[in-house]
């Protein structure tokens, strides 16, 4: 009976290990995302997109466009 009890502790210890990795792995990468999204925040306004944007949408459309005033969020880039 001794054998099977330090058997099963030894394989739950394996576990705790590999969990404790793999919580840990989650962790740097939820800081990781998080740093991102914020320095994407700070990078990336409205006062940054507008000449490129102007300069994009002229040579599409082939007339001249200006825009006064534009705010942009990185978190729903597809809405200006």
């Amino acid at each position: 009976m001794v054998g099977l009890y330090h058997k099963r502790r030894a394989r739950l210890r394996a576990q705790n290990k590999t969990m404790r990795y793999l919580g840990n792995v989650a962790y740097v990468v939820g800081i990781v995302v998080v740093v991102l999204v914020l320095i994407i925040g700070i990078f990336f306004t409205g006062s940054r997109v507008k000449t490129p944007l102007a300069s994009l949408l002229s040579a599409k459309s082939g007339l001249t466009v200006t825009i006064e005033d534009a705010e942009f969020s990185p978190l729903y880039p597809n809405v200006i």
